[in-house]
């Protein structure tokens, strides 16, 4: 019986494999080094600088003014409609 060896491309996947690895993680580390040297955004001017904390409520009159006091309260003031419909459709 004749005795074959077979050689296969195995070792040049795998070289190509290791460059491939190589290259992408190069790529990573200067997508990650240029990101880091960006300032962070700064905060918006609508949010107001101290935040009051919020009195206990002890009894149900506590709650309702609470409760009265957030129904009245206008949190969408600085928002655009239809900037957020074009923002939410871009996402979708």
């Amino acid at each position: 019986m004749k005795k074959t060896t077979q050689q296969g491309f195995g070792h040049l996947g795998l070289a190509l494999f290791l460059v491939a690895a190589g290259i992408i993680a190069f790529v990573g580390y200067q997508v990650v080094k240029t990101n880091s040297a960006v300032a962070p955004p700064t905060t918006s001017s609508t949010i107001p600088a101290t935040i009051n904390s919020a009195p206990a409520i002890k009894n149900a009159a506590d709650l309702n003014a609470a409760e009265n006091t957030l129904n009245n309260t206008n949190i969408d003031q600085g928002l655009d409609p239809h900037s957020y419909s074009q923002d939410v459709n871009s996402l979708l």
